[in-house]
């Protein structure tokens, strides 16, 4: 599993956390995280980095049952909050309080700290918000997760064979031109930057990046917890 598969605003407790697995439950999260920023015109977790992340969060969504806690991954994610002091929700009306109570509705049930509680999107299609939009008919789901078993290679050299092959493939289609192996290629190159070129790049602090690499287990390393 991989933290990086979310920009960090709206990146659900569970991949900041290594929890266990994850589903595309993660994604309801972010569809939240956006319907937020609809209704107060703003992000609503806007985190510097991972830990900030993680504080805002806990900050309006209370401190997670036990139960939750435990399907956390990282030993070190989970003492620091278990170190925090225990906090209460803070209810959407509060901090939307000109929104629509559906909408409202639909946020509480999309931003659920554990996933295990969170809408599904056919759940939340169905929701009497998008009543006026919901269509069953056109909103067809996939039966079951695609299968990438076909991608698995046994060695290297089928790695290389694959890599090979997708060039010979894309070349042979470039710009409509079919090349074949009596064809001569053209030789085409491209010239790197000089070391002139980058010397004078200013590199932006990775903590006002909401895609940086880091994640909450490096943070708190860092931090000394």
């Amino acid at each position: 599993m991989t933290e990086y598969v979310a920009t960090r605003w709206y990146r659900a407790p569970e991949i900041m956390l290594s929890f266990k697995c994850y589903t595309k439950a993660i994604d309801m999260w972010s569809v939240g995280c956006i319907l937020a920023e609809l209704l107060g015109g703003k992000p609503l977790f806007k985190g510097r980095d991972y830990v900030d992340q993680l504080n805002q969060i806990l900050s309006i969504l209370g401190t997670p049952d036990d139960e939750t806690l435990t399907r956390i991954g990282s030993e070190r994610a989970l003492r620091y909050i278990r170190s925090l002091p225990k906090t209460q929700k803070i209810p959407f009306s509060e901090l939307y309080p000109n929104a629509n109570p559906l909408a409202l509705d639909l946020l509480e049930k999309l931003l659920k700290f554990d996933p295990a509680e969170r809408i599904t999107v056919e759940e939340a299609l169905a929701h009497p918000y998008l009543e006026a939009y919901h269509d069953v008919e056109d909103e067809p789901s996939h039966e079951k997760l695609f299968d990438f078993s076909f991608e698995a290679l046994d060695s290297i050299e089928d790695m290389k064979r694959m890599i090979t092959e997708e060039v010979l493939n894309f070349k042979k289609n470039q710009n409509g031109v079919q090349f074949t192996d009596n064809v001569p290629r053209p030789k085409e190159s491209l010239s790197g930057p000089s070391r002139d070129s980058v010397q004078h790049v200013i590199r932006d602090d990775p903590r006002e990046d909401p895609n940086a690499a880091m994640d909450v287990d490096e943070e708190l390393a860092l931090m000394g917890n």
